[in-house]
């Protein structure tokens, strides 16, 4: 038998991406299909800190401002 080049997601990879999906259904929810930093209505997209466990729905254009990727951390140097 052959073997797959793709690796298998791990049972712990597909619990935080079934809860990140719940999180981002709800925040879609609550924000209208809005961004939530411009609030332009458009195609949202998750945008997240460096360690992944914070995130807001975003546009593409607040996403990838001047066509480099944004972290929201970026945008919050110095403030906790």
């Amino acid at each position: 038998m052959k073997r797959s080049r793709i690796k298998p997601i791990s049972d712990k990879q597909k619990r935080i991406i079934a809860n990140e999906r719940e999180v981002a259904n709800k925040m879609l929810e609550e924000c209208q299909g809005q961004c939530m930093i411009c609030g332009e209505v458009t195609r949202l997209e998750k945008n997240h800190t460096r360690d992944r466990t914070r995130f807001i729905m975003s546009c593409h254009n607040c996403h990838f401002p001047n066509g480099y990727h944004k972290y929201l951390d970026d945008g919050e140097k110095g403030t906790d």
